[in-house]
């Protein structure tokens, strides 16, 4: 007898709860004008969508932001010839290689200063990928991260299986995967592909390669750096530098031109031209005396062409505003007041975040690499401060008791003092200890309450009161000294024996 195959279709119950699954309650074709039901999904029961409608097949098209409107090469030669957008460049990297950092116990750790693993941490941060010192690698690091924000860093790993360098690489050369739901493949699937000479050439993993991306956006694995949000102005830059370059190398229009008289054969012009330009033409002496023309010429200069216009500061100004740069340095003279505040606002938006974000890379690799959950980078801010200014922030965490004066030391990277774990408090008499204020403003309330309790008894009361403290005083406020009264001796029968 013949099995009989079992049918695989849904049943009348399962598509009927499917359907429901997909119907709004309420919505009726009779309803007004009514939206109607959604149509049902395409797609499987079980597909949960995707983080974005990447195209299909997209995996096979291996060339690194290839499906992109400005390709890495345009940004690259933007940094490079652009100058306000390399001088905004330059002034981050210079202003980020200025700070110093130090590795220290996260505040809710437990962890004691005195951890050797602070030590072994920092001795490898000094040379991160065992070529570059600290200031040359973070370049490294920066320069991909403002131009392409396609920052790769391979772990190179020693027999061991311990971290050996951090490695930059090309982060054009670095084609982003991504798996059925448009995110980042987990190791040890791969997540990255090295495309050197047109190909893939290697494979790595998320574990292996670090793909840090600042400005990160839902449709694209890849970033969207400050250069590229100003790619335009910087080829409008680029443009304009060529043409004030080409006014002094090409240009075609002469600083003046003569006139003939009448009656001149375009011969003798000609002749007369060639005469008076021969003097000229590279002697800078000759040019400053004075020349003899023939009667009837006149000299006629020309009109010199705008070489720097309102267009140049738009240009820096917004440059500068993607970078969180103040535009002074551009742009027509401002007061003192308004430089400052625009030095301090740039510092606050455009170097604190590009300061955190350094920092929390740091801190991936402490965690993932150096198993020191417990440790964390810390910049020392202060040296991103004016001199003065730091120095009177400490003076003030200090001086209410906020800070006690070895965590101020400690924060500038100096050993602690005896006596500087005590809270003080600054007082016009100097500083005292906070437990002592404490009690002294205490005693200065009960004081004060003693003095308003007094100031509402009736007057009889406070005079009776007053005169009762006064006893025994003198007019000057002294106490009277008590009256000794003499002991005068007697003699009795024992005083002779």
């Amino acid at each position: 007898m013949a099995l009989m195959k079992k049918s695989t279709a849904p049943g009348f119950f399962t598509r009927a709860s499917q359907a429901v699954r997909y119907t709004i309650s309420g919505v009726k074709p009779s309803t007004w004008m009514s939206p109607l039901q959604p149509l049902v999904p395409y797609s499987p029961v079980d597909e949960d969508g995707r983080q974005f409608d990447y195209q299909v097949g997209r995996n096979l098209f291996y060339k690194p932001r290839g499906t992109e409107r400005v390709q890495f090469q345009e940004l690259r030669n933007a940094a490079r010839y652009s100058e306000i957008l390399r001088l905004a460049i330059e002034t981050r990297l210079d202003q980020m290689d200025a700070l110093e950092w130090k590795i220290k116990p996260r505040d809710d750790s437990g962890a004691d200063d005195k951890d050797p693993r602070i030590k072994t941490i920092s001795e490898f941060f000094e040379k991160p990928d065992q070529v570059h010192d600290w200031p040359g690698w973070l370049r490294l690091v920066l320069e991909e991260l403002l131009v392409t924000d396609a920052v790769s860093i391979y772990r190179r790993m020693n027999r061991g299986g311990t971290l050996y360098g951090l490695e930059p690489r090309d982060g054009s050369t670095i084609f982003p995967l991504i798996d059925e739901d448009g995110r980042t493949p987990q190791a040890p699937d791969p997540a990255y592909q090295q495309v050197l000479k047109g190909v893939p050439k290697v494979d790595f993993t998320a574990d292996q390669l670090i793909y840090a991306v600042r400005k990160t956006q839902v449709n694209t694995p890849y970033g969207w750096s400050p250069t590229e949000q100003v790619i335009e102005s910087a080829r409008t830059d680029i443009e304009r530098i060529k043409y004030q370059l080409a006014y002094f190398t090409e240009g075609s229009l002469p600083d003046a031109y003569v006139t003939a008289p009448d009656g001149m054969t375009p011969d003798k012009v000609k002749a007369f031209e060639a005469h008076i330009n021969s003097l000229l033409s590279g002697n800078a002496a000759q040019r400053r005396q004075l020349p003899f023309l023939i009667y009837g010429m006149e000299i006629h200069q020309m009109k010199e062409p705008p070489l720097k216009s309102e267009i140049d500061e738009w240009l820096a100004r917004k440059v500068c505003f993607a970078f969180s740069l103040p535009p002074t340095a551009f742009v027509r003279q401002t007061n003192r007041a308004t430089a400052q505040t625009a030095q301090e606002a740039a510092i606050q938006e455009g170097l604190a975040p590009l300061m955190l974000w350094v920092k929390r890379l740091m801190d991936r690799v402490i965690k993932e690499n150096f198993d020191a959950p417990e440790l964390e980078w810390g910049w020392v801010e202060d040296k991103a401060q004016d001199p003065k200014e730091a120095a009177d922030v400490d003076k003030e965490l200090t001086g209410a008791g906020i800070m006690t004066i070895n965590e101020v030391r400690n924060a500038r990277g100096l050993d602690d003092i005896e006596g500087g774990d005590i809270a003080m408090i600054a007082t016009p008499t100097g500083y005292v200890p906070i437990d002592a204020y404490k009690d002294q403003m205490a005693l200065q309330q009960k004081q004060a309450d003693a003095a308003v309790a007094s100031a509402k008894q009736p007057k009889g009361e406070q005079q009776s009161s007053q005169a009762g403290q006064n006893a025994g005083k003198s007019p000057s406020g002294v106490a009277k000294p008590k009256s000794v009264k003499k002991k005068t001796p007697t003699y009795g029968a024992s005083t002779f024996h």
